[in-house]
Protein backbone atom coordinates (compact mmCIF):
# COMPACT_ATOMS: atom_id res chain seq x y z
CA UNK A 1 0.00 0.00 0.00
CA UNK A 2 2.31 2.69 1.22
CA UNK A 3 5.26 2.07 -2.41
CA UNK A 4 1.42 2.36 -4.52
CA UNK A 5 0.28 5.53 -2.94
CA UNK A 6 4.11 6.99 -3.21
CA UNK A 7 3.93 5.84 -6.88
CA UNK A 8 0.91 7.78 -7.46
CA UNK A 9 1.96 10.68 -6.05
CA UNK A 10 5.22 10.83 -7.34
CA UNK A 11 3.08 10.01 -11.12
CA UNK A 12 1.95 13.83 -10.33
CA UNK A 13 5.56 14.77 -11.20
CA UNK A 14 5.84 13.31 -13.88
CA UNK A 15 5.66 15.87 -16.48
CA UNK A 16 4.38 14.37 -19.36
CA UNK A 17 1.75 12.28 -17.86
CA UNK A 18 -0.08 15.21 -16.03
CA UNK A 19 -4.14 16.10 -17.19
CA UNK A 20 -5.94 18.72 -15.57
CA UNK A 21 -7.98 16.66 -14.09
CA UNK A 22 -5.16 14.21 -12.61
CA UNK A 23 -5.00 15.88 -8.99
CA UNK A 24 -8.44 15.42 -8.84
CA UNK A 25 -8.38 11.94 -9.95
CA UNK A 26 -5.50 11.45 -7.41
CA UNK A 27 -7.60 12.38 -4.36
CA UNK A 28 -10.55 10.55 -5.26
CA UNK A 29 -8.17 7.72 -5.70
CA UNK A 30 -6.53 8.37 -1.77
CA UNK A 31 -10.25 8.86 -0.03
CA UNK A 32 -11.45 5.60 -2.33
CA UNK A 33 -8.10 3.35 -1.36
CA UNK A 34 -8.23 4.77 2.30
CA UNK A 35 -11.45 3.63 4.05
CA UNK A 36 -10.35 0.83 6.37
CA UNK A 37 -8.21 2.15 10.24
CA UNK A 38 -5.36 -0.26 8.66
CA UNK A 39 -5.26 1.88 4.97
CA UNK A 40 -5.10 5.15 6.43
CA UNK A 41 -1.91 3.64 9.09
CA UNK A 42 -0.26 2.06 5.95
CA UNK A 43 -0.58 5.60 3.68
CA UNK A 44 0.18 8.40 6.82
CA UNK A 45 3.54 6.06 7.23
CA UNK A 46 4.21 6.28 3.96
CA UNK A 47 3.99 10.20 3.69
CA UNK A 48 4.80 11.29 7.48
CA UNK A 49 8.35 10.69 8.76
CA UNK A 50 7.90 12.29 12.08
CA UNK A 51 5.47 14.09 14.19
CA UNK A 52 6.80 15.98 17.28
CA UNK A 53 4.36 17.00 19.75
CA UNK A 54 5.29 19.98 21.84
CA UNK A 55 3.05 21.92 24.79
CA UNK A 56 2.07 25.35 24.70
CA UNK A 57 2.17 27.64 27.71
CA UNK A 58 1.05 30.98 29.23
CA UNK A 59 0.59 33.13 32.29
CA UNK A 60 -2.23 32.62 34.26
CA UNK A 61 -3.97 35.44 37.05
CA UNK A 62 -1.37 34.84 39.06
CA UNK A 63 1.71 35.15 36.87
CA UNK A 64 2.55 30.78 36.81
CA UNK A 65 3.46 29.63 33.59
CA UNK A 66 0.71 27.72 32.95
CA UNK A 67 0.29 24.89 30.12
CA UNK A 68 -2.88 25.54 27.77
CA UNK A 69 -2.31 22.70 24.92
CA UNK A 70 -0.27 21.51 22.50
CA UNK A 71 1.38 22.45 18.96
CA UNK A 72 2.57 19.67 16.61
CA UNK A 73 5.19 19.50 13.90
CA UNK A 74 5.14 16.76 11.21
CA UNK A 75 7.67 16.18 9.05
CA UNK A 76 6.20 14.91 6.03
CA UNK A 77 9.52 12.38 3.57
CA UNK A 78 8.06 14.47 0.65
CA UNK A 79 8.00 18.48 0.18
CA UNK A 80 4.26 18.68 -0.34
CA UNK A 81 3.47 21.72 2.28
CA UNK A 82 2.94 24.58 -0.17
CA UNK A 83 4.14 23.50 -3.52
CA UNK A 84 2.18 24.50 -6.58
CA UNK A 85 2.00 23.84 -10.01
CA UNK A 86 2.23 26.71 -12.32
CA UNK A 87 0.76 25.95 -15.75
CA UNK A 88 2.95 27.55 -18.43
CA UNK A 89 -0.49 28.81 -20.30
CA UNK A 90 -3.50 28.52 -17.91
CA UNK A 91 -5.82 28.00 -21.24
CA UNK A 92 -4.25 25.75 -22.36
CA UNK A 93 -2.67 22.58 -21.06
CA UNK A 94 -0.52 21.34 -23.40
CA UNK A 95 1.97 23.81 -23.32
CA UNK A 96 2.85 21.99 -19.69
CA UNK A 97 3.70 23.58 -16.25
CA UNK A 98 6.64 24.07 -13.75
CA UNK A 99 6.33 22.66 -10.08
CA UNK A 100 7.43 24.88 -7.53
CA UNK A 101 8.70 22.75 -4.45
CA UNK A 102 7.07 22.72 -1.20
CA UNK A 103 8.77 22.31 2.20
CA UNK A 104 8.71 19.03 4.02
CA UNK A 105 7.35 20.80 7.59
CA UNK A 106 3.95 21.84 8.81
CA UNK A 107 4.09 23.36 11.98
CA UNK A 108 0.87 23.70 13.42
CA UNK A 109 -0.44 26.44 16.20
CA UNK A 110 -2.38 25.45 19.65
CA UNK A 111 -4.70 22.76 18.24
CA UNK A 112 -7.90 23.24 20.59
CA UNK A 113 -9.61 19.90 19.22
CA UNK A 114 -7.12 17.48 21.15
CA UNK A 115 -6.05 19.68 24.38
CA UNK A 116 -8.43 18.65 27.39
CA UNK A 117 -9.96 21.82 29.23
CA UNK A 118 -9.97 21.76 32.76
CA UNK A 119 -11.80 23.92 34.75
CA UNK A 120 -15.25 24.40 36.27
CA UNK A 121 -17.89 22.27 35.11
CA UNK A 122 -21.08 23.68 35.08
CA UNK A 123 -24.43 21.67 35.30
CA UNK A 124 -28.08 22.56 34.48
CA UNK A 125 -29.79 23.35 37.23
CA UNK A 126 -33.33 21.20 38.13
CA UNK A 127 -35.89 22.53 38.48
Amino acid sequence: MNAYMINKYMELDDRENIKSGKVDRFAEDIIRSTKTFDKKRDFLTGMIDRVTVKTEHRFNRKEEQVQIGHSFVIRFKMKIVKDKLIWNDENDKRKGYNLKDGNNLLKTGLVHEVTARAGRKFTKKKQ
